[in-house]
């Protein structure tokens, strides 16, 4: 199979602004920003405003083939759930 056939056609597609609300319309509220500062409530509540602009962005991206380097910074924030706190074998991140 040639090198440029994609398997796939959906993967080779532009994002559409469906696809967008979907996924805003699956995000949680009153949950922690990112490095970027923006919570979910932003795109939640200005999701008419914001979408063509997303959408652009997000398409650009795939088709250039560059992906910003701090798209995959992230903040973890370990949480103890359960057990002897004092127990090092019990921490999240063991």
């Amino acid at each position: 199979m040639p090198d440029n056939v994609c398997i796939f056609e959906e993967l080779d597609m532009d994002i559409t602004i469906d696809e967008l609300i979907k996924a805003i319309h699956d995000l949680k509220r009153e949950k922690s920003h990112g490095p970027d500062g923006l919570l979910n409530e932003f795109f939640i509540e200005f999701k008419d405003l914001v979408l063509p602009y997303i959408c652009t962005i997000f398409n650009a991206v795939l088709s250039s083939g560059y992906f910003p380097s701090h798209w995959s910074d992230a903040i973890l924030v370990p949480v103890f759930k359960s057990g002897d706190a004092n127990d090092p074998s019990k921490l999240p991140w063991v």
